[in-house]
């Protein structure tokens, strides 16, 4: 795919996919095609709602979207008011990759955890889609090693204090590296990341 459009690309097809179950997207839409009601305000509510999902979520103008597919996506000409062309398809890469160069190097890399409730996509269910959504955004894109990388479940109980959920944690973790190990299983290489913050 040319330009480095792919995370673009997949960002807004998902939306597309999102889009057929979300009512509150389609009242947005709804909205926006009223002549009576704000159409900016519509517009701002569906961006909102589609970066609580992913953070990077390209401008959404419902003039093309859900309606036209991400190659489909025209470039507008330049106007008497406007003096250059909009490639809809370059922008939106544009703010994906920028977005991703400055935030995706971070603690995700090293632990991804995502509950049920924050992961919106209807096809987001099992550990199976987990991670093909893990592999893509962190092994694909970033051309990381995934090999070492594990998937499961995990209970949080809100009651405790954050210092004794951290607690828990690390001792699940000793416990999970001296079974690697006594399994046999290869050594984890150790990653120093200049984004590491202390515990």
């Amino acid at each position: 795919m040319p330009g480095g459009q792919l995370e673009a690309c997949y960002l807004y097809e998902y939306a597309r996919e999102f889009f057929k179950s979300s009512k509150h997207l389609q009242k947005f839409e709804k909205e926006w095609s009223d002549p009576t009601k704000r159409q900016t305000a519509a517009l701002r509510k569906a961006c909102d709602l589609l970066r609580t999902r992913c953070n990077n979520f390209p401008y959404i103008d419902f003039d093309y979207f859900p309606k036209i597919a991400w190659q489909d996506l025209p470039v507008l000409p330049k106007t008497a008011c406007r003096g250059f062309d909009i490639n809809l398809r370059q922008d939106a890469t544009d703010h994906v990759n920028e977005w991703a160069t400055r935030h995706r190097k971070n603690r995700s890399a090293r632990l991804h955890i995502e509950t049920l409730q924050q992961c919106e996509p209807p096809n987001i269910r099992t550990i199976e889609a987990f991670r093909d959504y893990h592999e893509f955004f962190h092994g694909i894109l970033e051309r990381e090693d995934l090999g070492n990388t594990e998937y499961g479940f995990f209970a949080v109980n809100w009651d405790f204090k954050n210092s004794q959920i951290v607690e828990a944690f690390k001792h699940w973790l000793n416990e999970q590296r001296e079974a690697r190990r006594a399994s046999g299983l290869k050594e984890a290489k150790i990653i120093i990341s200049r984004h590491c913050c202390p515990a």
